[in-house]
């Protein structure tokens, strides 16, 4: 189930990317309904569901963005270290994504970045 879930979270970005906001609203409900149902709640999950609501009821402007992407790294920060919580944040890089959003650069070049940067040490 652990694994469904991630991707059912994996799923809501994708939409986001695409800026599928109808669709989006509904798989959030829909997700979010799944996530109580199954007990699969953990810090990480409320996480995203928030940020993707308050991103659905407020402004898209490049400002609001940004300031939601960096609340979103700020609460992910917070409950990084938690080994049940790491496992999800880091099934999809959320932390380069979020870098990626926040700096306007494609994902793969924080990826590359990060790289270079962990090959130096």
């Amino acid at each position: 189930f652990r694994n469904y879930s991630l991707a059912r979270i994996f799923n809501l970005f994708i939409h986001y990317e695409l800026n599928n906001k109808d669709l989006l609203e509904y798989i959030v409900k829909s997700t979010h309904r799944y996530l109580i149902k199954n007990n699969k709640l953990n810090k990480f999950e409320p996480l995203v569901i928030n940020f993707l609501k308050d991103t659905l009821s407020n402004d898209y402007s490049k400002e609001g963005r940004i300031r939601r992407m960096l609340k979103l790294k700020q609460d992910i920060l917070k409950i990084y270290n938690d080994p049940l919580e790491k496992y999800s944040i880091d099934f999809f890089d959320l932390i380069s994504w979020i870098e990626s959003k926040i700096q306007d650069k494609p994902f793969a070049e924080i990826i590359r970045e990060k790289s270079r940067s962990f090959s130096k040490q």
